[in-house]
């Protein structure tokens, strides 16, 4: 597949739809993929020609990209800019006052497969000014006989060299001049006259009109004085699309958050359907990205906000717009599959709200988003797709725990209820949300038990209170059973609040609880490892502590393996982030073991840490991958096999299979198939731990 990055300086955002229509040849040519990398003044309004553009082929993508340093003479550093955001591929640029010649595309792709020892094309230009047709050959590379729109150029050719701002006006026949000489040889000229020269400034075309797609955007709040408006001060300022927006104030339960979002959406007409949390802060472009999501990938039914927990609740923005802009096409969507994630933030099609009735008013407050969910996919194949850029910060419950501090809401009892109304699902004593009748539905909402939130002292679930039990620990916890109990009981309460979310190391956020941070830093000032393998990096805390550690013994180097690696990047520039390397793979596959086998081999002992994926069978190919990397007096730290415990938390998240799907399965396989490793539980001496009988010593 051949990517042609195609940089345009929009002063003329009209011609935008005709210029689309140019481009209709790109649905006959299967090789190319074109990104149009569009960089717009954002001191102005985003233009919705750009934003919204309505249908395009499948191998054209529209890349926004909003230029905030004012005006510029010829637009010299928009172009740089532009290039900025390049891909891998080749380089042309595409004047807004021009369009592409109907066999430029197919020449392009032609060209590039019969010469692939090139890496610069220049073609013939048409033009109707006075200068006259422009032929492109050899002799003719010397500025003022040249212009921009001529060429298509590697962008391992042009490298970091970009248009000198000294020389506007002038810039482009410069910057081709110095690129030609370069390297001759790298150059072919096909003498073909297939570029125009400002071709919508010398012919009238017929306008394009363009269908705005229509968005509704609605926030339920609950005890959200706080942090409401800060959201709508972010949304006045980040939002790219235009939207009707509602906000509906549930404060004092008068309806579960369920059945206000059904009334929502079906009050609307709107094609697409957003819901906000009211303590979030979103990042710049949010509805644009969710919307760009489900206009181009039909088979997506949601699109939902990638999300992290900020320190101390207080996110920064200036890192959120950064590692927004930091994910590659390659990076930018996850499919979720069947895991679960909440819904902070998300976007759906109103046709699928249709399809589905809606959310199940049977689950109130917590889980109807992953019902959802899981519907969508099941029923009509619709996936769940994270998207990594659009990123929001989320505070964090906060409104509901302050409810249920002042008594008007139970918590604890709605995650009761959310596991007893699952229960009854996979039994299949309840039906399915969308199988039952308009009446039936109806009957739900004004039912006692589903028609709103569980308040304090009220009892609700037939659960069986868990009193007795915890008496028994109280009664019995200076025993090895009562203590083991009482730390599964706190390790279980502090995951389903994501305490562990809180954490930070010098400022980078990372998952894991201070217990075990401190058994890893005991085990690396143990070991003394030449290196340091960690599988799973998030935010790139994890990194960083590593970095640190070995930093203070003298010794070591750190690589972080992980599918999608924006988001920790920054590590590598802070102060202790030194010895710090970042991979980007899957860390069960080939390619990234024989990259670590490579570094491993001659750094002995080796510390590797499994904390990405936990499914047993995931876990399970990284051992299999990668335990070969360490040698005798290293360690393999599998992380999380704790799930296994917290398969009956209650809330949504957990999930009933993490009883055996967890990667304590993985280790317990690879140790009777490995006797070279043994379990050391040195490490798990302070009781309260994510990776019980996790570390593994290699004899």
């Amino acid at each position: 597949m051949i990517v042609l990055n195609i940089v345009t300086a929009l002063s003329r955002p009209k011609n935008i739809p005709v210029i689309i229509r140019s481009m209709e040849g790109l649905r006959q040519i299967p090789d190319l993929r074109v990104r149009w990398i569009i960089v717009y003044d954002s001191q102005a309004e985003a233009p919705k020609e750009v934003m919204a553009p309505g249908p395009l082929p499948t191998s054209l993508e529209i890349v926004p990209v909003a230029w905030t340093h004012g005006p510029c003479r010829f637009g010299v550093n928009q172009k740089n800019f532009g290039m900025d955001h390049m891909e891998p591929g080749f380089y042309h640029l595409l004047d807004d006052d021009n369009i592409v010649h109907p066999s430029f595309f197919s020449r392009v792709v032609d060209l590039i497969q019969k010469h692939p020892e090139k890496k610069a094309f220049g073609f013939n230009q048409k033009r109707w000014d006075h200068h006259g047709d422009l032929p492109c050959r050899p002799d003719k590379m010397v500025p003022g006989k040249i212009d921009n729109t001529m060429f298509v150029v590697a962008t391992d050719f042009i490298g970091s060299k970009r248009y000198d701002l000294a020389r506007a006006g002038m810039e482009d026949g410069w910057f081709f001049h110095e690129l030609f000489h370069k390297d001759q040889n790298a150059w072919f000229f096909p003498d073909e006259w297939v570029t125009y020269y400002n071709y919508l400034a010398h012919h009238k075309v017929e306008p394009v009109t363009v269908t705005t797609p229509t968005l509704d955007v609605f926030v339920v709040t609950y005890r959200s004085d706080a942090y409401l408006p800060g959201l709508l001060a972010d949304l006045r300022a980040t939002s790219k699309v235009s939207y009707n927006l509602k906000v509906v104030d549930n404060t004092g339960n008068k309806k579960t958050l369920t059945a206000l979002w059904n009334d929502l959406w079906k009050e609307s007409s709107a094609e697409y359907i957003a819901f906000l949390n009211p303590d979030i802060k979103v990042s710049p472009g949010w509805d644009e990205r969710l919307l760009e999501c489900l206009q181009k990938r039909p088979d997506v039914g949601i699109a939902l906000a990638n999300r992290y927990f900020p320190m101390n609740g207080k996110p920064d923005l200036s890192y959120m717009t950064r590692v927004s802009g930091e994910y590659t096409n390659q990076t930018r969507y996850k499919d979720l599959g069947e895991h679960l994630e909440g819904f902070y933030a998300f976007m759906t099609r109103r046709s699928v709200l249709q399809s589905l009735k809606g959310f199940d008013e049977r689950f109130r407050f917590y889980f109807a988003d992953s019902n959802f969910q899981l519907r969508a996919l099941r029923v009509f194949g619709l996936k769940t797709t994270q998207v990594n850029y659009c990123l929001i910060a989320h505070i964090g419950a906060v409104s509901t725990q302050e409810a249920d501090r002042l008594g008007e809401i139970d918590r604890q009892a709605e995650f009761r209820y959310v596991e007893e109304t699952r229960a009854q699902m996979r039994s299949g004593s309840l039906r399915v949300w969308h199988e039952l009748s308009d009446q039936e539905r109806a009957e739900v909402r004004h039912h006692p038990i589903y028609a709103r939130m569980p308040v304090k002292g009220q009892v609700q679930s037939s659960i069986p209170s868990s009193g007795d039990s915890m008496k028994l620990i109280i009664d019995n916890i200076y025993s090895p059973e009562g203590r083991k109990a009482l730390m599964d009981a706190y390790t279980k309460s502090y995951w389903a609040d994501k305490l562990y979310h809180r954490v930070t190391w010098l400022g980078a956020p990372l998952l894991q609880i201070p217990e075990d941070l401190i058994a890893m830093a005991q085990l690396i000032w143990a070991v003394k490892p030449k290196l340091i393998i960690e599988c799973g990096i998030w935010q790139g805390g994890g990194l960083l502590f590593y970095s640190s550690i070995l930093n203070l013994i003298g010794q070591g180097s750190v690589i972080g393996v992980d599918v999608g690696t924006a988001q920790a990047e920054h590590v590598k520039t802070h102060p202790q982030g030194n010895r710090i390397s970042i991979i980007q793979g899957s860390s069960a596959s080939q390619e990234v073991a024989q990259v670590l086998s490579a570094r491993a081999a001659a750094s002995s002992p080796v510390i590797l840490i499994l904390d990405s994926n936990h499914t047993a069978e995931h876990v399970r190919n990284e051992l299999k991958t990668l335990s070969s990397l360490v040698g005798p007096g290293g360690y393999i730290v599998v992380m999380d096999g704790i799930m296994k415990i917290f398969h009956d938390i209650p809330g949504g998240e957990a999930q009933p299979e993490w009883a055996t799907n967890n990667p304590e399965t993985a280790v317990c396989e690879f140790l009777k198939a490995h006797p070279e490793f043994e379990r050391d539980l040195t490490y798990n001496q302070l009781g309260t731990t994510h990776a019980p009988g996790g570390f593994l010593k290699r004899k």
